[in-house]
């Protein structure tokens, strides 16, 4: 019998497999906030390296790459996917049966750079970039 790892009021609430699934709640958003600034740290780091140079005269490609240049952050919320795939916990039926409730998992970077760059892609950047591209 697996036992759950004991709840951290900041890190959010467990699912019965013992595996943080945080709600979409602020005060429980600890892991993203960390990795959301983490991201935000290799967003720049990406702006600053890919873009042209002060010391030698812009190119084309330069002055392309600048004006096309976009990031998007997608699934920003939890650290693990909820609803958990064959969970039957609470906490993940709720969130099976209201789609407001279900939370990505951990962050995903997307530079508009033609063509795309990915950063950190969790297990279901299909449907964050399926949900991207609809909305």
């Amino acid at each position: 019998m697996e036992t759950a790892l004991p709840c951290d009021p900041i890190a959010g609430a467990l699912c019965d497999k013992g595996r943080r699934a945080p709600l979409r709640d602020p005060s429980r958003w600890h892991s993203s906030i960390i990795s959301s600034s983490m991201l935000l740290l290799v967003a720049a780091l990406l702006m600053v390296t890919i873009g042209p140079s002060t010391r030698r005269p812009p190119s084309t490609a330069a002055t392309v790459l600048d004006s096309a240049r976009s990031v998007e952050f997608l699934g920003t919320v939890a650290a693990w996917p909820v609803p958990r795939l064959g969970c039957s916990c609470a906490l993940c039926r709720s969130a099976a049966g209201d789609s407001r409730r279900s939370a990505p998992s951990r962050s995903c970077l997307k530079i508009g750079v033609d063509p795309h760059l990915l950063v950190d892609m969790g297990p279901d950047v299909y449907n964050q970039l399926e949900v991207d591209h609809t909305s």
